[in-house]
């Protein structure tokens, strides 16, 4: 029988993984704003299992997974790696609850952070901003934390995936790490001053040195060094 929900429901559970002796903390937290939506699109996998806690042993199980839906009647389990927190959910129905799941390991992520384990990347979502110097270096300044890098494809290919459908929230561009101010050469660094081999700047860009980088959604997420939109929303991560 499916368990009652509330609000600040939390299912917790304890695993020892196949990992040395590293002991990890799963929390599936239900979201209750989500009730009878849920999405199919870009899903990770679709399968039948008894209850929500299986499905969350599902999550668990597949290292792309950060959040699921299921339904309570049907007992679909659609698992994702998008942990929805501004995406657009288009489709409803009866039966349909979300669960967004954090894995702590022994401290890897902040407890508001989500844990993509399929690049070990601790990620939260920032509001938008006004999108200059001194205001983009203020955001994800707390011990630990820093303005999302992206050093590889993999990693901007998953940011384009989580914030493929925010454009009714945050339509904007996005603004990650990245400065041309600190190598004597004006090259392109992260804030540590380590060159960055990956890029994928428009075309013409960079145009100008600066201090950040800006993603822009509505050009295939190419990356400029400018723009005619004066706000960004960004991502902070935890190392």
């Amino acid at each position: 029988m499916e368990v009652s929900y509330s609000v600040l429901l939390c299912i917790l559970l304890y695993f020892e993984l196949i990992t040395g002796t590293l002991v990890r903390e799963i929390t599936s937290q239900y979201v209750h704003a989500y009730d009878g939506t849920y999405e199919n699109e870009k899903s990770l996998g679709i399968s039948n299992v008894g209850s929500s806690m299986q499905c969350s042993i599902k999550c668990l199980n597949d290292n792309r997974c950060v959040s699921f839906f299921y339904n309570t009647i049907t007992k679909t389990c659609i698992l994702h790696a998008d942990p929805f927190t501004y995406t657009n959910r288009p489709k409803s129905g009866t039966g349909w609850i979300f669960f967004q799941t954090f894995i702590k390991a022994h401290g890897r992520c902040k407890a508001d952070f989500f844990y993509y384990r399929h690049l070990d990347l601790c990620f939260k979502f920032g509001p938008t901003i006004t999108a200059s110097d001194s205001n983009v270096a203020m955001v994800c300044n707390a011990p630990g934390e820093e303005l999302v890098r992206i050093d590889s494809e993999d990693r901007q290919t998953y940011i384009e995936h989580i914030t493929a459908d925010i454009g009714l929230v945050y339509d904007h561009s996005i603004c990650i790490q990245g400065t041309s101010m600190i190598n004597p050469s004006n090259k392109w660094t992260f804030n540590d001053g380590e060159l960055m081999t990956y890029s994928k700047w428009g075309t013409g860009q960079p145009k100008a040195n600066g201090t950040f980088i800006r993603l822009i959604r509505i050009q295939n997420y190419a990356w400029v060094t400018t723009a005619t939109d004066g706000e960004c929303s960004y991502i902070c991560e935890y190392n």
